[in-house]
């Protein structure tokens, strides 16, 4: 979690407010699993469920967080690269660099 942290400081302010919505989506579904059991009553059979829900929260957190940070860091890929090639299209004519 502390590395998830370090690296969402990086991040684009829009970025990390995506990637903390995400969390909270996930830190309600755990709430809301955790609301509807009884802890006096806890089973093993209970305990394993409840953290066969909290894996798959945690699992679609990461996969969509992922996803998102993925789509971001090209976009700003491609930012940069319009950033360069504009100035030198006005002088030269259009040009492809590419992504690096």
């Amino acid at each position: 979690m502390n590395a998830l942290i370090a690296q969402s400081r990086l991040l684009p302010e829009e970025a990390r407010n995506k990637v903390l919505d995400l969390l909270n989506e996930a830190r309600i579904r755990v709430v809301a699993d955790l609301s509807g059991m009884n802890p006096e009553r806890f089973s093993a059979a209970q305990l394993r469920s409840l953290k066969a829900s909290i894996d798959v929260a945690f699992d679609d957190f990461r996969r969509q967080a992922d996803g998102y940070v993925q789509a971001a860091q090209a976009k700003s890929a491609n930012l940069g690269l319009d950033m360069v090639n504009q100035p030198i299209e006005a002088v030269m004519g259009p040009l492809s660099l590419g992504q690096v």
